[in-house]
């Protein structure tokens, strides 16, 4: 399986809100091309459960399978003594959910517009948008490449 793991402030929006148009369509292209599916870790997921945000996502137009969330912060497997904001959550938040599904998904991209993504910077994996602008057609390149194996 791909996965395409999905934050939405900053990816699918300029920063708050719903998901604008433009931007949904190139997440959108995104799953089309590769067949991947979408696994929310946006902060989004600590107010709504996965059901919640399928029906957010699908109703301002994402076509993919929106196949889960990760998981809140007050689950994650992590020292609970550990101060947590939605900045440092994030990777430990997809670590887990990969733990918790070993050998299911062979390749993934992250979009997401926080620098702080801990071990996933500097990999391929990790496509940076910045807050003001959202997913671009570059990024949709990237990401469709790197799903489909080739390396740079």
């Amino acid at each position: 399986m791909l996965a395409v793991f999905l934050d939405i402030d900053g990816v699918l929006n300029q920063g708050a809100g719903p998901g604008t148009p433009e931007l949904v369509a190139r997440l959108n292209e995104i799953t089309d091309r590769t067949g991947a599916v979408i696994v929310v870790h946006s902060s989004w997921r600590w107010q709504y459960d996965a059901h919640q945000l399928h029906t957010f996502l699908t109703s301002w137009g994402v076509t993919g399978n929106v196949f889960d969330a990760c998981k809140k912060p007050e689950d994650l497997r992590i020292d609970k003594k550990m101060p947590m904001s939605s900045r440092r959550d994030r990777p430990l938040a997809i670590q887990n959910w990969l733990d918790d599904h070993p050998g299911l998904v062979r390749q993934f991209v992250i979009l997401d517009d926080s620098p702080n993504l801990g071990q996933f910077i500097g990999t391929p994996s990790f496509i940076r948008t910045e807050q003001r602008v959202g997913l671009t057609d570059e990024h949709v390149d990237r990401a469709v490449l790197h799903l489909k194996g080739v390396t740079w």
